[in-house]
């Protein structure tokens, strides 16, 4: 009994955001995300590119299964948690081999829908799959918690300003921060109105 707690502890890995799990080229085991999302990219001759972004309970590292060295670099979006799995478990789990074929065709179709459509359809459905926990269900996330603007606004091809615009309308900001802004705002106008009542005099 001990001895599964301790190999759990071990094999369990926690990966902040921004943090990157494998690189492209490596030689790793198999890895399966227990919470959060991490996305999958290629270096390009323009720059990286996004392939895939893969969520609580996939795959990750597939390519050790065909005895393979890591085609994308792997980076959370998110804080997230990985488990490791051994490529020999890997090829003698029937279910984990279907489980890498499946999951590639879920992953091409949230491309799909991150990529296509209004700007707020997909900035909703990224939403969606960062709120997707293990066990199925979906844990409202916090706006502390997503990922940055940038990576948010890259993972659905838009611009920084149009997923701050938008995500405003999904995911309000704290009412504390809107206090303190509005109020800001006042004193700001405060101060235009006595330097005009002043130039008057």
């Amino acid at each position: 009994m001990n001895l599964t707690i301790q190999e759990k502890a071990v094999n369990t890995i926690n990966i902040k955001r921004g943090q990157t799990l494998t690189f492209a080229g490596g030689i790793g085991p198999v890895w399966r995300v227990t919470h959060g999302v991490f996305k999958l990219v290629r270096s390009e001759e323009a720059g990286v590119a996004l392939v895939q972004l893969a969520k609580a309970g996939d795959l990750i590292g597939v390519e050790s299964m065909c005895h393979k060295a890591y085609q994308y670099t792997v980076q959370a979006i998110i804080d997230s948690t990985v488990e490791v799995h051994t490529v020999n478990h890997a090829l003698s789990d029937p279910t984990t081999l279907v489980q890498a074929f499946l999951q590639q065709q879920r992953q091409t179709y949230d491309m799909y829908r991150l990529r296509t459509g209004p700007i707020g359809q997909r900035l909703a459905y990224l939403i969606t799959l960062l709120e997707f926990r293990l066990d199925g269900q979906v844990v409202p996330i916090q706006r502390t918690e997503l990922p940055t603007l940038k990576d948010i606004a890259s993972t659905i091809d838009s611009t920084v300003e149009t997923v701050c615009r938008d995500l405003n309308d999904l995911i309000p900001a704290r009412p504390q921060a809107k206090a303190k802004k509005k109020l800001s705002s006042n004193w700001a106008q405060a101060g235009s109105l006595g330097s005009f009542q002043t130039a008057a005099a």
